[in-house]
This record gives C-alpha cells, structure tokens and sequence, in this order.
C-alpha cells in the first residue's frame, strides 16, 4: 500500500525532526 508507506516514512522523518529539535 503506497500510502501506508508514506505515512512510515513520514513519522520516520518527523521522528528525526524531533530528535533534532531536543538537541538544537
């Protein structure tokens, strides 16, 4: 399911962003 890959990809990335985000 394309979509349900994307999702995943998106909080993999939002994830990071968080990550980031404590860091910075």
């Amino acid at each position: 399911d394309p979509r349900r890959a994307r999702s995943a990809r998106t909080g993999r990335t939002l994830a990071r962003v968080a990550a980031e985000d404590g860091r910075g």
